[in-house]
């Protein structure tokens, strides 16, 4: 994830994460092994960074790490019993977004306070994004792209994809990128 002038890159064979600064490409800090994962080389691809955190999936554990985002320190985490399998994060407006393999998109406060179950799809939620704006959610469940308001939580527009998108991106104009596995023709 992005912050600033600053990259998040998690490293998965070393179950941690490194802080890059983009000026000069310099690796600033690497985390301790964060310890979740299902063994060697199995860890999260989702975090994201709010405030002064960094929040992480830990889809093995059915939790979300909180680090510091400067020193990466843990310094929390929480779970609920709708967290299942997270495989994508996302925050604004104060919240923390959760997607789920079991299809429910969870919305927490910042400290990890269940707020409610904003989403429930037959498909997994595979990957989330902010608008530059911070007022739209981009929702990528199987085929789908959903994009919400973080006002009001309704959806404002449903677009179809070619394929399951697995990472989603949004620009500063506002422009939708979106990555995943297609089959051939």
């Amino acid at each position: 994830d992005l912050d600033g002038d600053f990259l998040y890159v998690i490293e998965p064979l070393q179950e941690s994460i490194t802080l890059i600064r983009l000026d000069d490409r310099e690796r600033v800090r690497t985390s301790p092994t964060l310890g979740f994962g299902a063994g060697p080389g199995v860890i999260t691809r989702a975090c994201t960074v709010a405030g002064s955190s960094l929040f992480v999936c830990d889809p093995y554990g059915n939790r979300v790490h909180i680090l510091d985002k400067t020193t990466l320190a843990h310094a929390h985490d929480f779970g609920h019993p709708r967290i299942d399998r997270p495989t994508s994060v996302a925050a604004a407006a104060g919240k923390v977004f959760v997607g789920n393999r079991g299809g429910a998109l969870l919305v927490f406060e910042a400290d990890g306070t269940f707020v409610r179950v904003l989403l429930q799809c037959e498909r997994d939620v595979r990957a989330l994004a902010i608008a530059p704006d911070g007022q739209h959610l981009f929702v990528a469940t199987g085929s789908w792209l959903q994009v919400l308001s973080v006002q009001d939580w309704k959806t404002r527009q449903a677009l179809k994809t070619d394929g399951p998108l697995d990472e989603l991106c949004v620009d500063i104009t506002g422009r939708v990128q979106g990555f995943g596995r297609f089959r051939a023709q």
